[in-house]
């Protein structure tokens, strides 16, 4: 009994030992950047400039709400860190969402900017 104790206590720390450990996901102002490597306080001017902070319109869906977001983004240079390429990198998204229809084909995973 003493061993699982023992090896379910180092599993515990051994996993909180990640980079992040137990914290939640970025927000968006730590999860964008470019090139030029901005502050988060750039980051966050260029999401007020894209409608982060303004509600959706009426009948919008709010995955089309982000999508539109995430794609003005895009336009402004910036990308994620993590290389995800956004919702409209995925087909289903992209046949559905009207903020996808004139957005670039983009890999889901790798996209490092243009």
């Amino acid at each position: 009994m003493k061993n699982i104790y023992i090896l379910l206590t180092g599993a515990v720390f051994l996993i909180s030992c990640t980079l992040r450990g137990f914290s939640p996901p970025p927000d968006d102002d730590e999860a964008f950047t470019s090139k030029k490597r901005p502050s988060i306080f750039d980051v966050r001017q260029a999401l007020v400039a894209c409608g982060d902070n303004k509600p959706k319109a009426p009948n919008e869906r709010q995955e089309n709400a982000n999508a539109r977001v995430i794609e003005c983004m895009f336009a402004k240079g910036f990308y994620f860190k993590s290389g995800w390429g956004g919702n409209c990198s995925y087909p289903d998204y992209r046949a559905k969402l009207p903020a996808c229809q004139n957005a670039p084909q983009r890999p889901r995973e790798g996209y490092y900017g243009q």
